[in-house]
């Protein structure tokens, strides 16, 4: 299953390519503006809603940004000296209230620990207008948080929608950098929290193999070959059920897939060798609504 950033033309062909019965893999749409790090046009917002669709292709939440994307918004301290960084957008708790009153879930991409408190601003915003109502807000990678806004995010009971293959390229430009409050790829405190992780590749921005991602994950080791924050490692089987059942979880597809259980959809590869992240093990089969579609060599 793929989780598809969608901008209107995207959504468009994604739609073609299902009713022709030509859609390879199941797609979960995520709704977001024409141009990067706009939101949804009101005309989109008008729509199908979170949930539509089918097992094949369904509506997901809508995703908004709280900061720049490459340029995340930071605001912490090192050694002493207070240091910001990056954009937040102002707008984002009026865009997140309006998705909510629509009736779309929403997702919203939060780099850094300033991005990330405008994402929890805006879901508690938004939480109130149904503090009934399952929500399943997303935070897309979460890369830097301290531990109460972790704490924050279990409490409105967000999901931590993240990415173990950063470690390699991120991690070995923040190893050095040390900071009081907040903690780099936090994923081990995000699990001690409460929080449900989703496993993510972020392609192409990261590596997309889940048995080669789930690697870092567990060994938290970093492209220049150190380790950044031993103590935020997760076992590789932890990684595997977030590309798995957490990943369904995010999507509010649990009830399809995600788990090899009766009645779901039997979208699942065969794995060769251990579950050890030092020598992971191969993908030897895939199978597809039950149809064997790959076998290795």
């Amino acid at each position: 299953m793929h989780d598809a950033a969608c901008p209107p033309s995207a959504e468009s062909v994604y739609r073609t390519l299902a009713g022709a019965g030509a859609l390879p893999i199941s797609v979960l749409m995520m709704p977001h503006g024409e141009a990067l790090l706009t939101a949804p046009s009101a005309a989109r917002l008008e729509g199908p809603l979170t949930g539509e669709g089918d097992e094949r292709l369904r509506v997901g939440p809508i995703k908004l940004f709280a900061d720049g994307g490459i340029a995340p918004a930071l605001d912490v301290t090192i050694q002493g000296q207070r240091a910001r960084y990056g954009v937040c957008f102002a707008d984002l708790a009026e865009h997140a209230l309006h998705a909510v009153r629509r009736g779309f879930r929403v997702a919203v991409h939060a780099m850094g620990n300033a991005g990330l408190a405008a994402a929890l601003e805006a879901f508690a915003r938004a939480a109130r207008l149904g503090p009934d109502h399952d929500h399943r807000f997303r935070i897309e990678h979460g890369t830097l948080a301290s531990r109460a806004q972790l704490a924050e995010m279990a409490a409105l009971g967000a999901i931590a929608v993240v990415q173990p293959g950063f470690l390699h390229h991120m991690g070995r430009l923040v190893e050095n950098f040390p900071l009081e409050q907040e903690i780099w790829l936090p994923f081990g405190e995000m699990a001690r929290a409460g929080l449900r992780l989703a496993g993510s590749s972020d392609d192409p921005c990261a590596f997309h193999e889940p048995l080669r991602t789930s690697t870092y994950g567990a060994t938290r080791r970093t492209g220049s070959g150190g380790v950044l924050g031993a103590e935020q490692a997760l076992g590789y089987e932890e990684w595997l059920r977030a590309y798995t059942a957490g990943a369904a979880y995010a999507g509010g597809q649990e009830e399809e897939r995600g788990s090899v259980t009766p009645g779901k959809r039997a979208d699942l590869v065969v794995v060769e060798g251990d579950l050890d992240a030092e020598h992971p093990p191969r993908v030897v089969q895939t199978w597809v609504a039950g149809e064997r579609v790959y076998t290795a060599p």
